[in-house]
């Protein structure tokens, strides 16, 4: 993605939002996880986890414009293993979960850490987003992020939606399932990075 953007000449609406949506896949991927877990819909939960995965989307991109080329190196190095390393262990810790038994589960998407965990693992390429801007743009890329953390919001409450909706109708072990798709997404993440170094 980072590589897409640097070819680009000059930034438009319709690149930004193709740019947008690229960015809210892992998010909107983590949500129908988080929705499935759930099983029902809770408005104040679903809102507050679309809300962070949004917030993070943007603000990881204008962390990533302001720290520039001069550090590019050095988030390029680190970001997949950070990522790679949270999505791993909220994976396993699903996972585990999972197979207890369910009156001894307390595994629950909406608590704050958990949230705030998957953002900041979904939002990894967004940093590496940021730093293209750098070059691409003159100005601080306030409408860029503003258009990034919108698209994330409302893809990560589409997927939430849609996951608490497909668990309502099947009996799967959906704790499980979720953490393996997050140690997926961790290990595509991590794949990305390493094999284009």
């Amino acid at each position: 993605m980072v590589y897409f953007c640097i070819l680009i000449a000059k930034m438009n609406l319709v690149t930004l939002i193709i740019i947008a949506l690229g960015l809210s896949m892992d998010s909107f991927t983590v949500s129908v996880s988080c929705g499935v877990i759930h099983r029902k819909v809770i408005l104040r939960d679903f809102l507050l986890t679309a809300f962070f995965m949004g917030l993070f989307q943007g603000g990881m991109t204008m962390i990533g414009y302001y720290l520039g080329l001069s550090f590019k190196e050095h988030i390029e190095s680190l970001d997949h293993w950070i990522a790679f390393g949270l999505l791993f262990f909220l994976g396993l810790k699903m996972i585990y979960e999972g197979s207890k038994h369910e009156a001894k589960r307390n595994f629950c998407p909406s608590k704050l850490n958990v949230i705030i965990g998957l953002s900041i693992a979904t939002s990894i390429d967004a940093l590496a987003i940021g730093v293209s801007f750098a070059i691409l743009l003159n100005s601080a890329p306030i409408n860029a992020s503003t258009i990034i953390a919108v698209t994330t919001f409302f893809m990560s409450l589409i997927g939430i939606f849609m996951g608490a909706r497909f668990s309502k109708s099947r009996k799967l072990p959906f704790e499980i399932i979720g953490g393996i798709i997050l140690i997926g997404i961790g290990l595509k993440i991590l794949l990305e990075h390493t094999v284009l170094l």
